[in-house]
């Protein structure tokens, strides 16, 4: 049986050491796994670090860029690297900045893809699953037009909720559409809302899911946002008069 590809992003920072102890703590997938991570090199100074830590962990397929343009044009180009990577029908996504909150078993839900081929992406929230989704790439801010019902859409037993937009949050996603996302595909600065956009555009989200019930609390923590940011420019939305659109996925 051949193994899961996991393709982890990272950019030197110390959060990949709990994100991926964390993974291998309570992820699992009888079916093994094959780890690729594309370090950029943000931080020189954590590098060696990092490939002891990686190397201790036994992953060994590891690309080091260190050609820094910028982070999001630097995270476009890692994105395109990992996924022409890919061997597995199936890839696991998994930036180096989160952390599970309760353990899953892969097993089932990589069986359910194989079963159902217009299941294309079953992401974790990192919230309590809710009705009514943002789709966080069509505005800077939350309004009728861009809010849409997530459904819930259990399949053999299993529990899904039917959802809008190919997100980065981690997640088993269908190798086959990546010859739409690989490549020299990756235009944009932001890898998530290109793809997000480009899913949507030619597979009209067909097959996006979360993995779990409305009004389940989270499955995963991410440990990378800067709070202090996310809370000024809150506040400042908030004095304007205008609706906060903060990332809900």
């Amino acid at each position: 049986m051949q193994p899961l590809d996991v393709l982890i992003t990272s950019t030197c920072r110390k959060t990949i050491e709990p994100t991926l102890k964390g993974f291998l703590a309570k992820v699992s997938c009888p079916r093994g796994f094959r780890f690729v991570v594309n370090i950029d090199v943000l931080d020189p100074g954590y590098l060696e670090r990092e490939l002891a830590f990686l190397k201790g962990m036994g992953i060994t397929e590891i690309m080091v860029n260190r050609e820094v343009v910028s982070p999001g044009v630097n995270h476009a180009r890692a994105v395109t690297r990992l996924f022409n990577s890919v061997r597995s029908p199936f890839f696991f996504f998994l930036e180096d900045d989160w952390l599970f909150l309760r353990r899953v078993d892969l097993d089932p839900l990589v069986n359910l893809m194989e079963r159902y081929p217009f299941i294309d992406h079953i992401r974790f929230s990192k919230e309590k699953i809710k009705k009514r989704a943002w789709l966080y790439y069509v505005s800077q801010e939350i309004s009728e037009d861009v809010l849409r019902d997530n459904t819930q859409a259990d399949l053999d037993g299993i529990p899904l909720v039917k959802s809008w937009g190919w997100t980065f949050n981690p997640g088993l996603n269908r190798s086959a559409l990546l010859k739409d996302f690989g490549g020299n595909g990756i235009v944009e600065a932001s890898a998530e809302v290109w793809v997000s956009r480009r899913y949507q555009e030619v597979y009209k989200n067909r097959g996006v899911y979360i993995y779990g019930r409305i009004g389940e609390p989270a499955a995963v923590k991410d440990l990378g946002r800067d709070r202090l940011l996310q809370w000024l420019r809150k506040a400042k939305h908030i004095i304007s008069g205008k609706k906060y659109a903060e990332y809900k996925f």
